[in-house]
This record gives C-alpha cells, sequence and structure tokens, in this order.
C-alpha cells in the first residue's frame, strides 16, 4: 500500500481563493467526533451518517481552518513559530510531514569568531551564487511543488471508496432490500448496475452479492435489532402476544414482545406439523416464555392470544400452572366477532348485508356500468363538495380486515344521492352498458339482473336505503370498540368501558331479537373475560376510580379492598420473587392500607383530586403518568400501590400487532419467494420492523403511513354512565342474572347485587301498560290503537321518586372527566 500524500491529511472547504481552499486537519475532525458524537448501536449506516453530520459540525466549529498548501499543514503537524503543534496527529502523520518539510532552519553558531574581512566576503560570495544552486522552501522546485504543495482532490464521481465507506454502503443495501422487499440479487442486476456506475465509476466494487445480502449482511442487522431490543426489556415487565398464520401450507406463529406503544417481534416458529390441543397449546406457551424471558432477559406478566379452541384451553391451562401471569383475550378480536353475533341475531341485517355486497360487486365487476355511475358522480359532486368534482370508488368489504365492512357501507351511503340519480334518470343507459353485444338468453339474464339491481338503487318502498342506515349505525359501536382496542397503547379500563359502551348500544334497542340477542351474546363474551383484571384497573384509574360504579352499585371499599388482595397475590407469586411471607404478608398490609387512603382520597390522593383539573390541562388524564409521577408516593404501600396500577396499566390486550406482522409476511414470503426459510424470514422481520420504527421516529414517513386514522366520534363510546344505573330493563328472565354485564367482580356480589337489583324493581311498581319500547310510546295517537292508562296517585308518586332518584345520580355525575386517552383521527375511514 503506498504512502498516503500530505494533502490526504486534511479535508478541503470551501474555496479561499483562485488557487488555494480552506482545509481541516482529520486528526482534529476525529477527536472532536469521539468525544461529542455517539454511536453506539447504530447500524454502519446510520453510524457512517451521524459521523458525516459529526464532521460538518466539527468543521463549523474550526472557523476558516488552515490555508490549503503545504507548508501550513506541516506548520500544523510539527509546529512552528508561534504555533503549537497538533496534539492529536499520529506519529506516521508527523513522519510525512518531517519528510516533506522545506522550511529554513538557522545555522548552528560557529565555534571561532570570522572577522569583518571574512563574512563580508562571505556575503560577497553569497550574493554571487546562482539561484538554482541554493533551494528555500520559499521557492520549492518544479518537483517538490508537484509532489503535494497544493490539494488536487479527485473527482467526486472517480473516486475510490474507503473500507469505512464499503462497510456503511452494503449494509444500507441490506437495508434496502428488507425494506423494499426486492430480490437478495438485485444489486448484482445489470441494469442496476449502470444505473449507479452513472453516480460513482467505482460502485461495482462495493455493491454486494445475493449471498452476502441474504448471509451475513442480514445476520449482522438482525443481531443488531436483537440488541437494541435487549436494551429496551432488559430487568423490565413485559407482554406476549401470539397468534398463528398458514400461507403455502406452512403454519407459522408468531410471537412479539409488548410494552404500551412499543411491539417487537422476537419470534417466528415453524408449527405446521404442531398439535393445537390445550394441552400442547399450554407446553408451547410455557417454553415461549421461557425462551423470551432467557433472550431478552425480561420478565413476562401476561400472555394475550385469540379465542379459538386451543388457545384458550392452552391459556387456562397456562393461569393454573403460573398463577401469577394475566392471559386475558384479545378484545380486538372479541369485538370482530360481535359482528357475526349481529348477523346472526338480526336477519334483516344479515339480508341487507348481502344485498349491498352485491351490489358493490356488481358495480365493480362491470366497467361500463362503473362508467356511467362514475359519470353521473361528476353531476352530483360539486354539490356536495363545494364545487371540487370528486369520485370515490366503491369499496368492497374484507372479511380480513377488521371494519371493512362498515367502512364499504358507509361509502355505500355516502354514494346514495348518486347512485339513486343513476338509478332514475340513466336505467337504460345501465342496462345497455351491462348486456352489451350479448344475444337471445344471455341477453335476457343480463338484462334482468341488470334491471333488479337498479330497482333496488332506486328502492321505491324505501326499505334497502333506510335498512342499510340502520345496519351501519349498529355497526360502528362495534367498529369504534374495535378501533380502540386496535391501539398498542390501549388499557384494560379503557376496553371496559368501550365494551360496556357498546353493551349499552343494544340494550336500548328497538328490536327485540337485537336487544336480547346480542344482550345475551355480550354478557358472555363479558363472562369469559379476566374480570378482577379489568375491574380493578378501572378501580385504579384516578380519573374516574369507584366513580364509574355509582353509590348503589353495592361495591364499597371493602369487596374492592378484597378484589385488590386477590390480584396483588398473584403478582406477588412469580417464580423469581424472593420475599418470605413475613415479608409478603407487610406488603400486602401496606398495600392495603395505602389502597383505602386512595378510595377515601386521604394523603397525597385527596391532593391529587384537588388539583385534577389543572393536572388534566397540564399532562392530559392517562392514568399512567398519573402513577408514574404524582402518585408514586414515599412509603411502602403507596409504592407497592403505584407499582401495581402501572403493572395493571401497562396490559395491552391485544395482538392487533402479530396481525400486522402477518400482514407484512404475506408481502415477504410472496409467490417468488415462497421457500424463504423460516430463520431468514424472522431477521426480515425484524429488521424490516426495526427499520419502519426508525422511519416513524424521525418522520420520514407521511402521517397517513405511520398513524392509524379512526372515527373522531369514538367518545361517546366512552361515556357510558358513571354511575350504576341499574334499574335501566336488562331483560333477563333470570332476576339473579341481572346486572351482571357492567358491574360484575366476584360471585357473592354478583347474588347481592342481583338482589338489590330485584328490591328495587319491587319498590318502584311500573304499570304493565308502560311496558312497550319507547319507539311504541311516542306513537299512542295512531289510528287503533287505545289511548294509555291513566296513571294513578302511587303511581305518579313512584316516577317522582324515581325521577328524583336519577337525578341525584345524575349530579354525582358532573365535575367527572371523560376519558379521552384514545386519539382518534378522520371521520372517513376505519383501520384494518
Amino acid at each position: 500500500m503506498s504512502e498516503p500524500k500530505l494533502s490526504e491529511l486534511f479535508r478541503r472547504g470551501d474555496k479561499a481563493n483562485s488557487q488555494q481552499y480552506h482545509t481541516y486537519c482529520k486528526a482534529c475532525i476525529a477527536e472532536w467526533i469521539r468525544v461529542h458524537v455517539d454511536t453506539s448501536g447504530m447500524g454502519a449506516a446510520e453510524a457512517l451518517a451521524t459521523e458525516l453530520q459529526g464532521t460538518e459540525q466539527a468543521v463549523a466549529t474550526m472557523g476558516d481552518g488552515i490555508l490549503g498548501h503545504a507548508p501550513p499543514w506541516i506548520a500544523h503537524l510539527l509546529g512552528g513559530q508561534g504555533i503549537t503543534r497538533c496534539p492529536y496527529a499520529s506519529k506516521k502523520a508527523r513522519d510525512i510531514a518531517r519528510s516533506k518539510d522545506t522550511r529554513k532552519k538557522r545555522p548552528p553558531p560557529s565555534p571561532t569568531k570570522l572577522t569583518t574581512t571574512e563574512s563580508e566576503s562571505t556575503s560577497a560570495a553569497s550574493l554571487k551564487r546562482p539561484a538554482d544552486s541554493q533551494p528555500s522552501a520559499a521557492q520549492p522546485s518544479k518537483k517538490q511543488k508537484s509532489l503535494d504543495t497544493f490539494l488536487k482532490p479527485t473527482k467526486g464521481v472517480d473516486a475510490v471508496f474507503s473500507d469505512s465507506h464499503r462497510t456503511a454502503i452494503q449494509a444500507q443495501c441490506e437495508r434496502v432490500v428488507v425494506s423494499c422487499n426486492l430480490s437478495e440479487d438485485f444489486f448484482t442486476k445489470p441494469e442496476v448496475k449502470a444505473l449507479l456506475k452513472m453516480f460513482r465509476s467505482r460502485a461495482e466494487d462495493v455493491l454486494p452479492s445475493r449471498k452476502v445480502i441474504g448471509g451475513r449482511l442480514l445476520t449482522d442487522a438482525a443481531n443488531l435489532v436483537d440488541e437494541n431490543v435487549i436494551k429496551l426489556f432488559q430487568d423490565k415487565y413485559i407482554g406476549i402476544q401470539s397468534d398463528a398464520w398458514s400461507r403455502f401450507r406452512r403454519g407459522i406463529t408468531g410471537v412479539c414482545g409488548v410494552q404500551p406503544g412499543v411491539v417487537k417481534v422476537l419470534q417466528l416458529v415453524d408449527t405446521t406439523a404442531a398439535h393445537k390441543d390445550g394441552e400442547s397449546m399450554r407446553k408451547f406457551f410455557t417454553e415461549t416464555i421461557a425462551a423470551v424471558e432467557k433472550k431478552y432477559k425480561c420478565k413476562v406478566y401476561y400472555f394475550v392470544t385469540d379465542a379459538d379452541g386451543g388457545s384458550k384451553k392452552g391459556r387456562a391451562l397456562l393461569a393454573n400452572d403460573r398463577p401469577d401471569l394475566f392471559t386475558p383475550s384479545c378484545f380486538a378480536h372479541q369485538n370482530h366477532l360481535c359482528v357475526g353475533d349481529y348477523f346472526k341475531v338480526y336477519p334483516f341485517a344479515l339480508e341487507i348485508c348481502e344485498d349491498t355486497v352485491e351490489l358493490v360487486n356488481w358495480i365493480n365487476n362491470h366497467d361500463k356500468v362503473r362508467d356511467v355511475f362514475d359519470k353521473t358522480q361528476k353531476l352530483v359532486s360539486p354539490d356536495e363538495n363545494q364545487g371540487k368534482v370528486i369520485v370515490l370508488a366503491y369499496s368492497s368489504p374484507n372479511d380480513t380486515r377488521w371494519t371493512t365492512i362498515a367502512t364499504s357501507f358507509l361509502r355505500f351511503l355516502r354514494l346514495e344521492r348518486s347512485l339513486s340519480h343513476a338509478a332514475l334518470m340513466k336505467e337504460q343507459a345501465i342496462v345497455n352498458a351491462q348486456v352489451g353485444a350479448a344475444t337471445s338468453t344471455e341477453k335476457v339474464r343480463l338484462e334482468t339482473e341488470a334491471r333488479a339491481m337498479v330497482a333496488r338503487l332506486r328502492d321505491r318502498s324505501g326499505r334497502f336505503w333506510a335498512g342499510l342506515e340502520a345496519v351501519v349505525g349498529d355497526l360502528e359501536p362495534i367498529c369504534f370498540s374495535t378501533n380502540i382496542a386496535q391501539s398498542d397503547d390501549v388499557r384494560p379500563d379503557q376496553i371496559l368501558l368501550a365494551f360496556a359502551g357498546m353493551y349499552l348500544h343494544f340494550a336500548k334497542h328497538p328490536e327485540d331479537e337485537v336487544r336480547l340477542g346480542m344482550s345475551k351474546r355480550l354478557e358472555k363474551r363479558w363472562k369469559d373475560t379476566d374480570q378482577p383484571l379489568f375491574l380493578l384497573t378501572l378501580v385504579l384509574n384516578p380519573f374516574d376510580g369507584t366513580r364509574a360504579f355509582g353509590p348503589d352499585a353495592g361495591f364499597n371499599a371493602f369487596k374492592l379492598a378484597s378484589l385488590l388482595r386477590n390480584v396483588y397475590r398473584r403478582i406477588q407469586n412469580r417464580p423469581d420473587n424472593t420475599d418470605d411471607n413475613a415479608t409478603r404478608l407487610k406488603k400486602e398490609t401496606a398495600v392495603e392500607n395505602a389502597f383505602f387512603n386512595y378510595i377515601a382520597s386521604r394523603g397525597i390522593y385527596k391532593d391529587f383530586r384537588d388539583e385534577q383539573e389543572d393536572w388534566i390541562q397540564r399532562r392530559g388524564n392517562c392514568p399512567r403518568i398519573a402513577w408514574t409521577h404524582a402518585l408514586s408516593g414515599g412509603d411502602l404501600g403507596e409504592r407497592e400501590l403505584s407499582e401495581l396500577a402501572l403493572r395493571l396499566h401497562n396490559i395491552v390486550c391485544q395482538t392487533a400487532g402479530t396481525e400486522r406482522l402477518f400482514s407484512k409476511l404475506k408481502i415477504r414470503l410472496s409467490d417468488h419467494q415462497n421457500r424463504t426459510l423460516l430463520t431468514k424470514l424472522e431477521k426480515k422481520a425484524k429488521v424490516g420492523e426495526s427499520i419502519h420504527h426508525e422511519h416513524v421516529t424521525k418522520k420520514l414517513i407521511p402521517e397517513y403511513d405511520r398513524k392509524r386514522t379512526n372515527h373522531s366520534n369514538t367518545s361517546s363510546l366512552l361515556e357510558v354512565p358513571r354511575h350504576g344505573n341499574l334499574l335501566e330493563d336488562q331483560d333477563a328472565e333470570d332476576e339473579i342474572d341481572r346486572g351482571r354485564a357492567l358491574v360484575s367482580a366476584e360471585d357473592s356480589w354478583r347474588v347481592e347485587m342481583a338482589a338489590w337489583i330485584g328490591e328495587r324493581r319491587r319498590a318502584v311498581v311500573e304499570p304493565e301498560v308502560n311496558e312497550a319500547s319507547d319507539d311504541e310510546d311516542e306513537d299512542d295517537s295512531a289510528p287503533g290503537r287505545e289511548p294509555p292508562a291513566r296513571p294513578t296517585r302511587e303511581e305518579v308518586a313512584a316516577e317522582d321518586e324515581r325521577e328524583a332518584r336519577n337525578a341525584a345520580a345524575d349530579a354525582l355525575e358532573d365535575g367527572i372527566p371523560d376519558d379521552g386517552a384514545i386519539e382518534v383521527g378522520s371521520d372517513d375511514e376505519y383501520c384494518g
């Protein structure tokens, strides 16, 4: 390897004059970067970009630097009159400077003093000496000047890559392949090479091969991601979500680690030949938890899957083996399954759904017919969009994408005016577009089909469009709850409130079959959940607390404390808890005392409630923030209670992160890459997720690509009554079962609460004539219907008492902050 030139020890800056540049010592720049720039935990490409940015910052601190030719460079490296030599230059750099140093050196003093005559003759002789016989530093020879006097940089297109640049470029090539899901031989294709050589003639020297892309580089990138995940999860309590997926007859189970707002891919397991019974799933869950805790040095305290037969049974067996683990179902799945429940209990809604899907598919499958409807949209659109012409697509529902049924129906309702107008005014044009050149029997069939579709859109009976609007009104609360449950930082109390809001919607439904059927099915789903987890989390929300249950719910401090003890003991029974029985009893007593203070608003809890409105204005109403900062007191009980509250509020009861993983794996495991090994697929999943998270953090991708846009009106779903309005008719046949859906906790308390409901119902005697629904009461004046009976004095007194009690309950509700922690987006879009 040839010896570096003097000019290579300096970095060129802007031009100083017509021939020279400002230059900067690379050793000084390297020292500044070492002190001020930290590249630990970064990939090669990101580290190089950070160093380049640090280089620019270092140059900015050096001002004009050094004038770009040999004497100033040598003076900087070796020092000189009034110049301190560079303390960071290497020995090799100084040796190069010494070999180029032609500065005039002062001769040593002579031992004998010359006479005046001799000195004058010596001076005269020196003056007569030819110029080329006495070289000086001020006048270097042409040979010396051509060696290294001025900085002559190589043109960028012809520059040779350094080793560090080679490493960074190859790492960036790996990121490009993973992020864009390109083939591993992408950078070896001739056209790609030709393109890159236009930017840099030496590009082919550093482009990685397919073997390097899919081997060493991918492994290095995946190892770096694992190191960062270990740093993120080490010594912390995390959750695990798991789900199964199949493609090309390969069964794959994804395992993701979860903290609020953070989902990381941890493992992909081949489960093609695995058994799906409860015992096998329990064994798999146990092994997965042990492997994750060992590799990522964390503590798993909850495990979430969907509620299919094997997973549900496996989680139940896992909870028996490990009582300290919470094993909730995925509520995003549970809410999505409620759509199927709705269509099962309401045949009319199913019929409207089938008719709408048939219409959407008919329009999308016939280009000429769709063109007629599009032209009608262009005519109608300016009146609906402030003069703008907007032609919307006819979106079709997708069963594998949650909430797309309601999305499709909402879009169809939005196009009602243009669709109806086309059906009324352009029926023959639609029929002609459908029939085309068909003849004979085929022509009759197509014409019959087209006229049936047009008649449905025209809807002279008013059945279709009114029915579709009613169905959308019932689907929206389910979709609201599904969208809330899909958030990566959703809390159990928010899920409970959303589920309760969905229940209240159907409990007031005017159709008896919907009201009774959906109430029964929602109660069944609530019965299968880990109820203490959700109820205690809602109680430990300092912005709701026990006010969510009301004064008549029977949820007194002693029963709440019993609920607290059961949950706290579960957490304390972790296998790695080394506390003895005396220490555990001491902590349990302390946390129970702190909980009583919390319920009664004493101590720091009273101070927080006094300043609650100001806190909400400044910090919002997220209980995680409140328990982390304001409510983490100094004594043992307050510390344990805040830790318990944070542990519960950090549980994310959904597997949406795993579903997103499968959506991306479907792209990576395409028809052309269907033989990709699972180990390589896991590495690509980890690296791709890390790149996406980096893009989100640095805001390198548009808003619509990185943020879920939900409906903006989901607040109504979370605004469930903050009091136990248990006198509201729930239509349960057995009085013991009434009141379980929203306020159930323990079996003994359920029975007591149901008995209280029965007593209150018997105290308020409701005449049989008032058992009709509100809609029927409003239409009492209809022909053929008898007027309602005149109420008696006792009935009037009972009704007055009931209104007074409801007014008092409503008064207790005033001033209670709305749970608005769910961030929502536009009105026009659901998230799948």
